[in-house]
């Protein structure tokens, strides 16, 4: 991993596409002891859902953790590496049933969960760490998790394709993101998107003019040297067409 300096490729982001709300560093840890050692880390506090984390990080810009004391639903946590997979996750029963019924069928839920571990993270005994990025209270975060305007998102994307071509495609698994954003990331090392699940619009503080992509660290300074060079190339943000073009 480079050595980065967080605060300033933040000023950087934040100069080029001017988000609503700040990108967030994300680190999986297991060590309690390391984790108090963060800067600035405060627990939870409370009992409730993985997705109330992102709110606190953004809304009262705070370096927090998450870990199994402030589990409200065991469904959350086992998607976020934070207690294991058991065998009503596996089974898909929690999306069969109010409120969380998203599935009318057991084949449907089963399947559903079968795609979904791809983007678990693995042990059922990690810490969350979330801060916003120009704390850089976490030095070395696994995902960089960022919340955009669709067309923020897709020149940040684009920047990192002028860096390294590849075709980007995203995982789709419906309630929750968190395995299609950050825990897919984490597990693969590719871009992930998150359109903002019902967890992340209710309680993880994810606007509704707003979309999450989720990059590895090297990614997403990538894409911001791609940004300045589409910049340098006239592939402007906000985008308008020059004078003298029409």
């Amino acid at each position: 991993m480079g050595n980065y300096n967080w605060k300033e490729l933040n000023e950087r982001y934040e100069k080029a596409v001017g988000p609503e709300s700040p990108a967030l560093a994300v680190k999986y840890m297991k060590d309690a002891d390391e984790v108090l050692k963060i800067p600035e880390i405060q627990n939870f506090g409370e009992k409730g859902f993985v997705c109330q984390t992102f709110q606190k990080a953004v809304d009262e810009h705070r370096t927090v953790y998450y870990d199994a004391s402030n589990n409200a639903f065991d469904y959350c946590s086992i998607c976020n590496g934070i207690l294991p997979v058991d065998e009503r996750w596996e089974n898909g029963e929690d999306m069969m049933l109010p409120p969380t019924k998203w599935f009318n069928t057991k084949e449907g839920a089963k399947a559903h969960a079968d795609y979904e571990k791809k983007g678990v993270p693995e042990g059922g005994d990690n810490i969350l760490v979330l801060s916003p990025l120009d704390t850089g209270n976490i030095e070395e975060p696994d995902v960089i998790l960022l919340a955009l305007k669709p067309r923020a998102a897709f020149i940040i994307l684009a920047g990192l394709q002028n860096r390294d071509f590849q075709e980007l495609t995203f995982p789709f698994v419906g309630e929750s993101n968190c395995t299609d954003a950050w825990g897919y990331t984490y597990n693969t090392g590719k871009p992930g998107i998150s359109l903002g699940c019902k967890g992340e619009r209710l309680v993880g503080g994810l606007k509704e003019n707003e979309i999450r992509i989720s990059l590895t660290p090297e990614q997403f300074a990538a894409a911001l040297d791609g940004f300045d060079a589409l910049q340098a190339n006239g592939i402007n943000y906000p985008s308008y067409i020059p004078e003298g073009m029409m």
